[in-house]
């Protein structure tokens, strides 16, 4: 920050920051080799989804775990498929079957809101929400626009959010009207919102 006194580190400060930082990334190196390992062994179970959480939560920016997460996720919804088309269930069964099917995608459009909160230019967040939104039986797209909204008044210029709205209105069958209407509100609230005049 500008005018404030650059306090001098001591170099028992640094040693520590230094220590702390080792740690992290050997803790990283850890979480992420097993990740690898799993993988590798084709084995996307409920411990990749935990392992690859762990590392998003810090950083979402690393697209390889989403693709991995995105792996898991679609072998649980085909292993799902699979279960509804070989047995001859009850209704109750099949709500029961599609409910884990939405709780499971529920919880990636929260794991891709967390990640949006700490770091709202993660492309491979809002790349995710798009991705659950089409598998989802029933996707809340007023909620999903009105997070775009809101994105985009702490940010007016998150083009990763304008590209995440371009898909969600798509899907919902906003008309262009709709959406004009949108992008003149926000030129009305700031004239040099350059990217609502872009939209």
């Amino acid at each position: 920050m500008h005018f404030v006194k650059k306090v001098p580190t001591s170099e028992e400060e640094k040693a520590a920051k230094r220590k702390e930082h080792e740690k992290r990334a050997q803790q990283f190196l850890r979480v992420r080799d097993r990740i690898v390992a799993k993988r590798d062994k084709g084995e996307y179970d409920e411990e990749i989804l935990s392992l690859t959480q762990q590392i998003l939560e810090k950083n979402a920016d690393i697209y390889t775990f989403w693709n991995i997460r995105r792996t898991a996720i679609e072998q649980r919804i085909e292993a799902n498929r699979n279960y509804l088309l070989e047995l001859d269930v009850l209704d109750e069964e099949k709500a029961k079957s599609a409910q884990k099917v939405e709780n499971l995608l529920a919880g990636e459009l929260f794991l891709s809101y967390e990640c949006i909160k700490s770091n709202p230019k993660s492309y491979s967040a809002w790349y995710q929400r798009a991705w659950v939104l089409q598998r989802q039986a029933n996707p809340d797209y007023v909620k999903e626009l009105a997070l775009c909204e809101k994105a985009l008044q702490m940010d007016c210029r998150n083009f990763h959010c304008w590209d995440h709205r371009r898909t969600v209105s798509r899907m919902a069958k906003r008309t262009e009207e709709q959406e004009l209407e949108f992008s003149n509100r926000l030129i009305e609230e700031n004239f040099s919102n350059y990217s609502a005049w872009h939209y």
